[in-house]
Order: C-alpha cells, then structure tokens, then sequence
C-alpha cells in the first residue's frame, strides 16, 4: 500500500530500494501496476466509505482477500489471525503453536500484581466531539485486561461520541487518559483542544499514549507488530497505567508501544 507506514526495517528497506512495489491504495491505488505485478494474492480490507478498494480490485479478476482484523474486539481473536496466514502457507501447525503459546502467556497475564483499577478515558475531541471505543471494543477489552476501569466498559456497543462539555463533567475522575489520538506531545495535545488540560489526568501527568515504536517514516508500530504480541502488549499498557497513577519513574524505558507521554 503505502511504504511510509511499514515499520519492519527488512520490509522498508525493500520499499526503499523497489524491490518491494508499492501500489498505494484508495482512490490512489495504481491499477497498471497492480496488473502488471500479477500478484498470487491481493489483500486489502472494507470500510464501508468512499476510500475502498477492493470493487475496483475484484474487477481486476485478480485474486483477492478481505481481512478483518481490525474489527476484532479483543487482543486474542486478533492474534488467532495467524491461524490464517498459516493456512495461506501451509504452516497450520507452526501458527497453532504460535497462536496457543501466545494465548497461554496472555491469559497468565491477567494476574499481574494491580495496585489499583485506574478510571481511565480514551479518545481525543474533533471539532468539539468527543470520539471514544465502545465498551464492546478491543481497546475497552485491553484496558479491562491490563487492570484498568474504563469508564464506559459498561456500554455494550463499539463506538461512542460525546461532546465536549459531557467529557469536561467527568473531567475530574479519570486517573489515566488512553490513547490521545494521533498526538504525540502534551503541546500537540493543547494545541488542538485547549480545554483538556482542565482533565485530572492530563493535568497530573497520567497519559498514556501507543507510538512508542515508530518506523523511518513515521508508522506506528502499534498497528504493525503489536496485535501479534498480545501478551506483551497487555504487560506493556499494565505497567503505563500502573505507573501513570502510582508515580511514573523516567527510568523504566520498557513501556515500548505504551508510553507516559510526559516522560519520554
């Protein structure tokens, strides 16, 4: 799709050099080279908005595969989709065993040592609306998973909006604030809502953002590695909202995708 996203070196590396191709994707996807490629397989995914792919692609008579994995609403249905790929490449059993050890090592994870549940927020405000996951989601499940309470894990749908003045109401309970949209720095932050500072999480230094492993050109690898490791993943936010709400220490570099962005 677009190489500027790939965060495994090897990979960008090819981009870089072409011996990877791009064909970009949306509306900019580059049919001709696309056929020209003759690829075995082509893989995208659905939105349902303006920017899919895949009709133009299918038109093509190319092989082709939608994946879904974005849509799982937990940390383990989205590893299980190795059990695919092994399928793809005839290594079933390799991708079980992967899979099951990952699995183990998850759920051994639940009884990680919490010295509290933080009440923690997700989301970030556009234009004055407040977009944050549903209870039924995977951020929700994770949150629940690493020890936190989220504050809308009662909520049974995947997608929730707010406005500004109803997140302002309950500024003053939430200990961790999740997942900050796409801003990496407090200043980013401000700079895009002003108000949030008045949110007891921001204003005592507890948030916890997911681009702590970034690639050459900027893509998070939150989106690339993370999802098949998700014990790891769960340890990496238990120890972000643990520490967050029980005094932060600069020294623990070892949050990787998970980070206190007022730390480092």
């Amino acid at each position: 799709g677009e190489g500027r996203y790939i965060v495994d070196s090897a990979v960008y590396a090819g981009v870089a050099s072409g011996t990877v191709a791009e064909v970009s994707n949306g509306n900019s996807l580059d049919l001709e080279k696309l056929i020209a490629l003759q690829p075995d397989l082509t893989m995208t995914f659905a939105t349902g908005g303006a920017h899919d792919d895949y009709e133009r692609i299918n038109a093509l008579g190319l092989p082709l595969m939608l994946t879904s994995e974005w849509q799982e609403d937990s940390p383990l249905a989205k590893a299980e989709w190795i059990k695919l790929y092994g399928a793809l490449f005839g290594m079933e059993a390799l991708a079980d065993s992967i899979f099951e050890q990952s699995k183990n090592a998850y759920t051994a994870d639940y009884h990680l040592p919490t010295h509290s549940c933080p009440r923690v927020l997700v989301g970030m405000s556009y234009g004055g609306v407040w977009y944050a996951p549903g209870g039924n989601s995977f951020t929700a499940r994770l949150i629940k998973d690493a020890g936190g309470c989220y504050l809308w894990a009662a909520d049974t749908s995947r997608e929730l909006k707010f406005t500004l003045e109803e997140i302002m109401a309950i500024a003053d309970s939430v200990d961790v604030w999740v997942n900050p949209g796409m801003f990496s720095t407090p200043d980013e932050i401000l700079a895009a809502e002003p108000r949030v500072k008045f949110i007891k999480a921001f204003r005592e230094k507890h948030v916890c953002q997911n681009d702590g492993v970034k690639g050459p050109g900027g893509g998070n690898d939150f989106y690339e590695s993370a999802v098949a490791y998700p014990a790891e993943m769960l340890q990496n936010l238990h120890r972000c909202l643990q520490n967050a709400t029980n005094g932060a220490d600069s020294t623990l570099k070892e949050f990787d995708w998970y980070r206190n962005i007022f730390i480092f």
